[in-house]
């Protein structure tokens, strides 16, 4: 998929959604006036702008926009290297920079009817050899990560029709992202989001994530993560509840209908 900047300048490049292009420009503004890289700093929105929970790298942040409420994520290394170098990536160019990858798979998916956040704004910003990026996507608002569903099951704070629903939404999501031929390379339960009204599993961030055709190894890796995360989040007894989604997942794949709530 060709990607292309919709501002740039010699040392950074902004990519935006046309919503949001066209909110813009419908105010008599221009795009050069009001999209750069400061749109991708928490500063610019001041006290607008509110610090997403306090796990994983602690680098995103909501923040109000022309087209709704979205988040701003700002890209963080983990692991080693994370100590030492915490944003600067290396630089091989705008199309594949790790924001523009993601907001074009994220595209995409939302194009062909997943349930995953729209893609507002992508930025890249070169510093020398290395570059620093961010991506804002939209809020999915009303929403629970699986890890909290999984959660209230187990507490026996949801019923076990509810669970099943979720489990099923969320076994629907997963096997359509496949079927569409994208690997994520980290879905783990805090980046798939429930919402009840509608009864839906939107799956979040697709840094890393492969257009590829998916082969069942593939899809069975994507499952076991998500398992190992259930695990790690929930106790040995959130199996239960992954093997419901493993049960739909499995009937979807032998084309074998069941009813969502």
């Amino acid at each position: 998929m060709a990607i292309t900047a919709t501002v740039q300048a010699k040392n950074w490049g902004v990519l935006i959604h046309p919503e949001w292009q066209a909110a813009i420009l419908s105010r008599g503004l221009s795009l050069e006036a009001c999209f750069s890289p400061a749109i991708f700093q928490p500063s610019h929105y001041q006290r607008e702008a509110v610090k997403v929970g306090s796990g994983g790298r602690n680098a995103a942040w909501y923040i109000p926009t022309a087209v709704g409420p979205a988040v701003l994520r700002q890209y963080r290394r983990g692991g080693l290297i994370g100590k030492f170098n915490q944003s600067k990536y290396f630089f091989t160019g705008p199309e594949q920079s790790r924001a523009f990858q993601e907001f074009s798979i994220l595209t995409y998916l939302q194009q062909a009817g997943l349930a995953v956040p729209k893609a507002l704004g992508a930025c890249y910003q070169r510093q020398g050899l290395f570059c620093e990026m961010a991506l804002i996507t939209s809020l999915i608002a009303d929403s629970q990560s699986l890890a909290e569903i999984c959660q209230h099951y187990l507490q026996q704070a949801l019923d076990e029709e509810m669970a099943a629903a979720y489990a099923a939404a969320t076994a629907k999501s997963i096997h359509q992202m496949h079927d569409l031929g994208v690997w994520h390379a980290d879905l783990n339960a805090h980046n798939i989001l429930c919402g009840s009204e509608p009864m839906q599993a939107y799956i979040i961030d697709f840094d890393k994530a492969k257009i590829i055709t998916v082969t069942p190894r593939q899809r069975q890796q994507n499952l076991a993560r998500l398992e190992r995360s259930l695990i790690k989040l929930c106790g040995e007894q959130s199996i239960v509840f992954m093997e419901q989604i493993s049960k739909y997942y499995q009937l979807i794949e032998n084309n074998q209908p069941f009813k969502l709530n």
